[in-house]
């Protein structure tokens, strides 16, 4: 029984591990926006003094952006504005 419980704790330990690396370096602070966290794997499609507009296949207009995303900006100190 004690065998067991280690080797699920040890389990879901490694998993949460793993997703954290996934999640959280998947991205690299904005030189340009105070950090703001950009996926690693985004084009950057134009870039101006304001604003730079990306091209990223895990966001789109139907589906908005993933939810790990929104979990990285938040966790970043970034707040959503109407």
């Amino acid at each position: 029984m004690k065998k067991a419980v280690t080797t699920v704790l040890a389990i879901l330990l490694m998993g949460a591990a793993i997703f954290y690396f996934v999640t959280f370096f998947a991205y690299i602070p904005s030189n340009k926006f105070f950090s703001f966290p950009v996926p690693k794997n985004a084009k950057l499609v134009k870039g101006k003094e304001r604003v730079n507009i990306y091209d990223w296949s895990k966001a789109s207009e139907e589906n908005g952006i993933p939810s790990g995303y929104k979990l990285v900006i938040k966790s970043k100190g970034w707040k959503e504005r109407n």
